[in-house]
């Protein structure tokens, strides 16, 4: 027992080594964002929070089917214990993105589809965790979180490729791409390094968490249940009952009658509980597909579909997406109207707005506007959206990037720090 132990202190302080690095190189030694400014830092717990939660419930997945197929318990509390942390990292991701988007897109929440897919993901896996919960029979919780793990893991690869899918606000991917990673080499092994620090971290708590419903006395619960199923009992082998007189033996299968009666009637009413409760599960999942999936798969027209749609569209709340064009952002600071156009190449739309646009508005770039379509001709908007790129390079000033590299030797010790 003591081996177990003394690996998991190890990995754990290596978790915490890593993560130590990795967090003072994203937050002091690597150059913010030349377009974001400081508020990219937030990247190097966003990313690897997310990439570690797609981690954590493959392996719960990956469990499952084996739980299905071999009937081990060892591999339904490896399932739990990795669904557990995947929730955590799960709900880290939504939080710190909501962050992000207020400070650039100039929102806290959308229904882009990565997002939408994202809190379906989140709601699935504790929806599977509220089903282990509830459950009174550890085997059919085995059983029916085992279903729900392997189908709610269809919501992974669907999430990945959002991006290429479907029009979003969210950015494309800025590693795996055509052409290699259009981020700045210090970003990106910044990134890595958190990310692996977050992986090692994973693996730890796994292994306890693990270990603690084993040693816990899961195992045995459950293995009790599984030894019930199969018509046998608890006991060990070679122990029978004690003989009976004959009054016993008489009264005895009226006694079992009665006992299976109560049995049936109480399996039937955990079936009931269950079957509430995956009702209740689907139905909360079915309104945020629905009230989502249903703006995300085509988030928002292009300046050209507007004007081919423009007599239907008169009068309907609605987004428009494309670049805004060079030369046409006008600022009323008396009457806070903002004026623009945004265009598509093909087709351009007038947008008027009170108030304010996000910090990374401007000409040239992406952006996307909620409104309303105007008799006169324009969008009427309610709500600006800035979209960003998906590079991410430093600041062009050479003295900076000189200092940042020669402080990275430096720690390397490929040369000694200059004074």
């Amino acid at each position: 027992m003591e081996h177990p132990s003394r690996l998991g202190r190890a990995l754990g302080a290596l978790a915490g080594l890593v993560l130590f690095v990795g967090v003072y190189l994203g937050l002091v030694l690597v150059p913010p964002d030349a377009v974001q400014g400081q508020v990219q830092r937030i990247m190097y717990l966003h990313v690897p929070s997310i990439v570690t939660a797609y981690l954590a419930f493959t392996v719960t997945c990956v469990a499952s089917v084996l739980y299905l197929w071999k009937r081990d318990l060892a591999y339904d509390a490896a399932a739990v214990s990795s669904a557990e942390i995947g929730v955590v990292l799960t709900g880290v991701t939504l939080a710190t993105g909501c962050i992000w988007g207020k400070a650039t897109w100039g929102v806290w929440w959308t229904w882009d589809a990565r997002l939408t897919l994202t809190a379906i993901l989140f709601t699935i896996y504790v929806g599977y965790l509220m089903l282990r919960a509830f459950a009174e029979e550890p085997q059919a919780a085995a059983r029916y979180g085992a279903v729900l793990a392997i189908l709610g893991f269809l919501d992974i690869p669907m999430n990945h490729m959002a991006v290429q899918w479907w029009r979003t606000l969210h950015q494309p991917s800025s590693i795996l791409r055509p052409g290699g990673p259009s981020m700045d080499p210090l970003m990106l092994g910044t990134l890595v390094v958190n990310l692996v620090g977050l992986v090692l971290l994973y693996t730890y708590l796994l292994l306890k968490r693990r270990r603690g419903r084993l040693v816990g006395g899961d195992r045995g619960g459950l293995d009790r249940g599984h030894a019930g199923l199969r018509g046998g009992d608890d006991r060990p082998r070679g122990i029978s009952d004690p003989p009976r007189s004959a009054t016993t033996r008489g009264g005895g299968g009226a006694d079992r009658a009665g006992a299976g009666g109560g049995k049936k009637e109480a399996m039937k009413g955990k079936r009931a509980k269950y079957l509430i409760a995956g009702v209740i599960i689907l139905g909360a999942l079915a309104g945020l597909v629905y009230s989502g999936m249903k703006e995300s798969m085509v988030y928002f027209y292009t300046p050209s579909e507007l004007t081919e749609k423009a007599e239907a569209l008169r009068g309907k709340a609605l987004r428009i997406g494309g670049m805004v064009e060079e030369g046409s952002v006008r600022w009323d600071a008396q009457q806070l109207l903002l004026t623009f156009a945004l265009t598509d190449g093909r087709s351009t739309v007038r947008v008027r707005h009170r108030g304010t646009a996000p910090d990374l508005f401007k000409e040239g770039a992406g952006a996307v506007v909620e409104g309303t379509w105007a008799p006169e001709g324009y969008l009427r908007s309610s709500t600006i959206m800035a979209k960003h790129s998906e590079e991410y390079k430093a600041p062009k000033n050479p003295e900076t990037l000189e200092a940042k590299k020669s402080l990275f030797k430096s720690l390397l010790k490929e040369e000694k720090p200059k004074p």
